[in-house]
C-alpha cells in the first residue's frame, strides 16, 4: 500500500519545481480572481471616484522617472483609466516627466478605453506635453492651466481642445489623482495641489509609505502599488495583471504550506511506526530474557 511518505519521497527537486511552475502559471494565463482583503485606503480611493457625477473632470498628475517602471506601474494606470472611463469621467493627464506622455498614450491604447467606452481624444481625455520643472510645474498648472498647457502632446493648441475650455485653475477640476515613480513627488503633490486647493480631493497611486502622513486628511485615498492595484481590480471587478500576480503568489504560498504539512505528517507517521516496531522488538527480545531468568 502506497503511504504518504512514499509519495513525498517521489517528489524530487525537478518535480517540485515543475509543480510550483504550473501552480504559478495557471492564474497568470487564466486569471482566477481569488478573494483578498481590501484595505481602507483602497476603498477610499474608489469612493472618491464614485462620488463624482458623470462628466466630471479629473486632473491626473502623471510622473514616471523611467520606462523601466512600466511593468510595475502599467497595470495600475490601465485599471484606473478603465474605471474612470467606465464612470464616464473626463481626464486631463498632466505629464510632469519626459516619458509620461508616451506612457499615457500606450496606456490609452492597451486599455482599449476608446473602443470599449467611446473615449475621444480632446473631448474625454487630454494628454499634455511634457511640463518641465517638477514642483514648479505642478504649481504652475494648478494656478494657470491655460498658461501652462499651450498645446497637447500631439501639438493641438489648447484653445482648440473642447475639454480644456473653461479649465483655468485646479479648482475647476472635481478630483485630482497623483501618480509618481520618484517618491519626492509625493510631498510636491501634497504641497502644491492638496495644500493649496483643499476643495479638490486628492487621491494617490503610489507607495503608501510616501503619503501615510497625509492620509486621510490631505490625501483621501491610496492605491499601494501592486497590493493596492490588486485590491482595486477585485473591488471594481476589472481583473488585470495585479490580481493575477496576487493569485500566483497566494497559490505559490498555499502550495508550499501544503507540501510542508504533508512532509511533516509523513515524517511523524514514519517516526511513530519506527517507535512502535522498536518497542515491539524490545518487548519480544527482553521479554524472552526475563522469562528465561525467572525459570532459572
Amino acid at each position: 500500500m502506497l503511504t504518504l511518505d512514499d509519495v513525498i519521497k517521489k517528489i524530487t527537486y525537478k518535480r517540485l519545481a515543475t509543480i510550483i511552475l504550473i501552480v504559478t502559471c495557471i492564474p497568470i494565463i487564466f486569471p482566477i480572481g481569488l478573494p483578498i482583503p481590501v484595505s481602507s485606503q483602497t476603498t477610499d480611493f474608489r469612493k472618491e471616484i464614485d462620488a463624482l457625477p458623470q462628466g466630471s473632470v479629473v486632473a491626473f498628475g502623471f510622473q514616471m522617472s523611467n520606462i523601466g517602471q512600466i511593468p510595475q506601474y502599467g497595470p495600475g494606470y490601465q485599471v484606473i483609466t478603465k474605471y474612470l472611463a467606465s464612470r464616464k469621467l473626463k481626464v486631463v493627464y498632466v505629464c510632469v516627466s519626459d516619458v509620461s506622455p508616451l506612457t499615457v498614450e500606450d496606456v490609452i491604447k492597451s486599455s482599449g478605453v476608446e473602443a470599449a467606452y467611446g473615449w475621444k481624444r480632446g473631448e474625454d481625455y487630454v494628454i499634455t506635453s511634457y511640463i518641465a520643472g517638477e514642483e514648479t510645474a505642478l504649481a504652475s498648472f494648478a494656478s494657470d492651466v491655460q498658461g501652462t498647457v499651450a498645446a497637447d502632446y500631439y501639438g493641438t493648441p489648447a484653445s482648440q481642445i473642447p475639454l480644456m475650455r473653461g479649465l483655468k485653475t485646479l479648482a475647476d477640476f472635481q478630483l485630482a489623482i497623483a501618480s509618481y515613480g520618484t517618491f519626492t513627488f509625493a510631498d510636491m503633490f501634497a504641497r502644491q495641489w492638496a495644500g493649496k486647493y483643499p476643495s479638490v480631493p486628492l487621491i494617490v497611486f503610489g507607495m503608501f509609505g510616501t503619503v501615510a502622513a497625509y492620509y486621510p486628511s490631505q490625501v483621501r485615498g491610496v492605491l499601494d502599488l501592486d497590493r493596492g492595484g490588486a485590491e482595486f481590480e477585485v473591488l471594481t471587478r476589472l481583473p488585470g495583471a495585479y490580481s493575477s500576480r496576487m493569485d500566483a503568489r497566494n497559490l505559490f504560498g498555499f502550495t508550499l504550506v501544503i507540501l510542508m504539512l504533508a512532509g511533516n505528517i509523513a515524517y511523524h507517521q514514519t517516526v511513530g511506526m519506527r517507535r512502535r516496531v522498536g518497542a515491539g522488538f524490545e518487548r519480544a527480545f527482553f521479554g524472552r530474557e526475563e522469562k528465561e531468568a525467572e525459570k532459572q
